[in-house]
């Protein structure tokens, strides 16, 4: 057995997104230094690195985007491999099975896609509390695409000093990287108007009246 594989969780091919030997040489990107040096031959051999569970990914394994485009080929349908990039970024890896997808960070699961569906739309719809889709949205779509998202007070909107964490659900899934306390209490402070910037420990105000 390789070195320092017998400490580590591991398994033969299990699922048709590790058909290829390129994505499981991926799946090693997250493992130890020591497994890294091997990846190539691991991956000739038909391994892939399996991650230790996280309470943060339900399928810590597909939070390589890469792996999750690699999800896409057969025998997903045609259609899902038009949408492969688009699917892939908004979190979801195809299950290997008619048209199911599930979210790697939070495990939802979505079928039926159709080519003119926006798949980050229809994830934050589902479950607007996933860590991947908050940080995806937050990060890269337009305040015009958020308010076709989520229904807001245009008057209350107009007074935030924070527009983006305008939507309590994104104040409170702000919330989902901090450990303890904060993340204990994410509800009632999101209600207060508070998010939690990226991994530090630091409160701000959604909304400031006055002043800059």
């Amino acid at each position: 057995m390789a070195e320092g594989l017998q400490n580590v969780d591991s398994a033969r091919i299990i699922n048709i997104a590790y058909a290829s030997v390129k994505t499981r040489i991926l799946s090693f990107d997250s493992a130890p230094e020591n497994l890294k040096k091997q990846a190539g031959r691991l991956a000739q051999d038909g391994f892939y690195y399996l991650a230790s569970s996280s309470p943060r990914y339900r399928y810590p394994a597909y939070r390589n985007v890469k792996t999750r485009v690699l999800s896409y080929s057969d025998p997903a349908p045609n259609g899902l491999k038009k949408m492969a990039r688009a699917l892939a970024e908004a979190g979801y890896f195809y299950e290997g099975y008619n048209s199911k997808t599930a979210c790697f960070a939070c495990g939802i699961s979505h079928d039926n896609w159709s080519e003119r569906d926006n798949p980050l739309e229809e994830h934050l719809k589902k479950n607007s509390k996933c860590i991947h889709a908050f940080q995806r949205y937050d990060s890269t779509v337009s305040q015009t695409q958020r308010d076709s998202v989520y229904q807001t007070n245009p008057e209350l909107i107009s007074s935030a000093k924070h527009r983006e964490y305008t939507e309590a659900a994104l104040q409170e899934a702000s919330f989902q990287g901090a450990n303890g306390t904060l993340k204990h209490r994410a509800k009632n402070l999101a209600e207060s108007g508070f998010y939690l910037k990226g991994m530090k420990v630091c409160l701000i105000a959604v909304f400031v009246f006055g002043g800059d």
